[in-house]
């Protein structure tokens, strides 16, 4: 029996607004381990903060991300599928990595639910907030020091883009580049949510990859029903699509590692934003 192994890492310090860190810990606390659902354990940085040139927290992003990687590596060997609770969107990319490093970058893609690209590098971020970095530095590029951190690069091919709306022109120029497929959040309003897990499916089939990560960052969901993320966009999609597609990961043995991001508590309004990251982990776990 393939166990889920559900992984809380504990660190929201990659952008300026604190408080995600504390969204995992909330998340983790309603988790029930039961039959295949096993607890992995939590990661907490313990490098002092502080910024590295232009970069946020450096440091402590780094040994998150080694230590999660270290971590997803024993899960799969255990032939185990696993979950992790963020946290921003860079405590994700231990778990890509291992991935990579595990399979092979052939054989493992990446499905990205999320309002932004985070493919930007310190070249083209405004900010510096190396979680909207994440994708990037799985594929190889930006930063060196943050590059290194991925000993296999995920292939740009094997990215699928979901429910984007908020791109950088640095990363418009990016995707661009490197051939990036994108369903954007209007494409989906326009078409439904239907016409979106059959474009999903299709890349998948095309692919032919036997081996997904399915990130889910809540700011995919649009601000009026999820208003507890630290960057927030505009006509995102609802959180019953959310929920499909989450649906879809849960269906298929495809799925090894998947993940959930940015929430935080401390901007939730009436609770909203943790009922719908409950219900999608629910439907995962299921």
């Amino acid at each position: 029996m393939r166990h889920i192994s559900v992984i809380e890492v504990r660190f929201g310090a990659a952008g300026k607004i604190d408080g995600a860190e504390e969204g995992a810990r909330r998340l983790k606390e309603g988790i029930k381990y039961e039959g295949r659902v096993i607890d992995g354990g939590t990661i907490i940085p313990e490098t002092p903060p502080g910024d590295r040139g232009r970069l946020h927290n450096l440091g402590q992003m780094e040994e998150v991300t080694n230590k999660l990687r270290d971590k997803a590596l024993d899960v799969f060997r255990a032939g185990d599928v696993q979950f992790i609770l963020g946290g921003d969107h860079s405590c994700a990319l231990g778990v890509m990595a291992a991935g990579c490093e595990f399979f092979g970058s052939e054989n493992y893609g990446v499905l990205y639910v999320d309002a932004h690209g985070d493919i930007n590098t310190p070249w083209t971020s405004d900010t510096g907030n190396i979680h909207g970095m994440c994708l990037a530095t799985l594929m190889g590029i930006g930063d060196k020091e943050m590059t290194d951190l991925v000993r296999v690069k995920a292939l740009p091919k094997n990215v699928l883009l979901i429910a984007t709306r908020s791109l950088d022109n640095g990363e418009k120029e990016l995707i661009k580049k490197q051939g990036i497929d994108v369903i954007h959040a209007e494409e989906i309003r326009k078409n439904g949510i239907e016409w979106t897990l059959e474009q999903i499916e299709a890349f998948i089939k095309d692919r032919g990859i036997k081996q997904w990560h399915l990130s889910l960052d809540i700011d995919a969901v649009d601000p009026s029903e999820a208003p507890g993320t630290g960057v927030p966009e505009e006509k995102g999609i609802t959180a019953e699509d959310f929920y499909k597609i989450a649906r879809l990961a849960a269906a298929r043995r495809e799925i090894v590692s998947a993940d959930i991001m940015e929430f935080n508590p401390s901007l939730d309004i009436d609770g909203k934003t943790e009922a719908i990251c409950r219900k999608a982990i629910e439907i995962i776990l299921s």
